[in-house]
């Protein structure tokens, strides 16, 4: 079927617009806004939903603007700012109150922190090399995962990356250099742009980033926020978070520590007593070396994965830790939620995640063990895409 007209209700997780055929069925389009009447033609039928690619927008949002520099991901570069930042803050609100209700029915949803810049605000960059017709392509993977889209300008890298990104591009011998599935990676640090090719960081040094709590250090390729701007209203909201707790805590357990981002604000905040872990040994490595130079000196951190040593780190944290946990997008694995949630000693928890559906369905386990949502609050680290932060206190008695 083409051209089917639809009126577009919201936007799903992902950034799709939801519409509804005629016949009833939810359909997924990307590239609208809400309220907009939008011509379509379908691409994937399901039993109860559809995918279809847009063809025309008949009555366009106020919010939808001109896309300039379209690249694979940014799924909300036709929208406003303010229209992208309100869309994911009612996104995580959603997912809480339909996934955890007995949660978000009596927790505060704090103002979204957002960062002022919705483009030029990547500090690392890493594209593909992919052989086409003969010729060197170098971009980010398409939405099949397997094409990769040239890409000689990324509007969301900062300028010092755009830079190097032109220049190496300009450079013959290092394009005739890459070959088929290599990686290219830019990194803007406090202390120079770096790039290397695949995971060659012989060359490469420590990268030194500046944080409201402090210079710190990381190696190339751990993970370090890549929005400068976004990381710093993070860091400083969790030291707001410190001041809010009825006392401040003996100590301080840091799970899916990094670099030490969370640690460095918690030694800063007054916390005399700090312990972390990451399965990355380069950054638990960093960790200890940026509290030290930084003149803290009661900090521990543990490289392994996490569920080996999670029941270990509770019990050294003692009669009431605060414990922040960090993870990547899979969330908390099942071994490491169960044994938060059945102990005895864990009291408040700071949930930072990259992702609201783990993210519920983590706290689904905490509900069911007693903990209750003091607040949740978005954060945009990732704007004109899909992703988004979000911070969220439990307490339970």
């Amino acid at each position: 079927m083409k051209n089917i007209e639809i009126k577009i209700v919201r936007i799903a997780y992902g950034g799709a617009g939801v519409g509804y055929l005629p016949d009833g069925r939810v359909c997924f389009v990307h590239g609208t806004a809400p309220d907009e009447t939008v011509s379509v033609e379908i691409v994937t039928e399901k039993k109860n939903f559809v995918t279809a690619r847009l063809n025309e927008v008949l009555s366009p949002s106020p919010d939808r603007i001109e896309v300039k520099s379209p690249v694979p991901g940014t799924v909300f570069m036709h929208l406003s700012y303010e229209a992208e930042n309100r869309i994911k803050a009612a996104l995580l609100k959603d997912f809480i109150l339909r996934n955890v209700p007995q949660m978000g029915n009596t927790c505060a949803f704090a103002a979204p922190l957002i960062p002022p810049c919705p483009l030029g605000y990547r500090n690392k960059i890493t594209l593909h090399a992919q052989t086409q017709d003969g010729k060197t392509v170098l971009g980010y993977f398409m939405d099949d995962n397997c094409t990769v889209q040239d890409i000689p300008f990324c509007p969301l890298a900062d300028s010092a990356i755009a830079e190097r990104l032109t220049a190496l591009r300009a450079d013959d011998a290092f394009m005739n250099s890459l070959a088929d599935g290599d990686t290219l990676t830019i990194r803007h640090a406090a202390n120079g742009v770096f790039h290397w090719k695949n995971h060659d960081i012989a060359a490469v040094p420590l990268l030194e980033f500046n944080t409201p709590s402090g210079v710190m250090k990381t190696a190339p390729e751990s993970f370090f926020q890549i929005n400068s701007d976004g990381a710093a209203l993070m860091q400083n909201r969790i030291t707001e978070m410190f001041s809010e707790l009825p006392e401040l805590p003996k100590v301080f357990l840091d799970l899916y520590c990094g670099a030490g981002f969370f640690a460095l604000a918690a030694a800063r905040a007054g916390i005399r007593s700090i312990i972390g872990a990451d399965i990355d040994t380069a950054a638990a490595d960093a960790a200890a070396g940026n509290l030290h130079a930084n003149d803290f000196q009661h900090a521990r951190f543990f490289s392994a994965p996490l569920k080996r040593i999670v029941a270990k780190l509770i019990r050294q944290g003692g009669s009431a830790p605060l414990l922040l946990v960090d993870p990547p997008r899979q969330g908390l694995d099942g071994k490491t939620i169960c044994k938060i949630a059945g102990s005895s000693s864990v009291k408040n928890m700071i949930y930072v995640s990259c992702a609201p559906d783990t993210l519920t369905r983590d706290l689904k386990i905490l509900s069911g063990a007693g903990f209750k949502i003091i607040s949740t609050q978005m954060l945009n680290m990732f704007p004109r895409t899909a992703h988004l932060e979000s911070i969220t206190w439990v307490r339970r008695p």
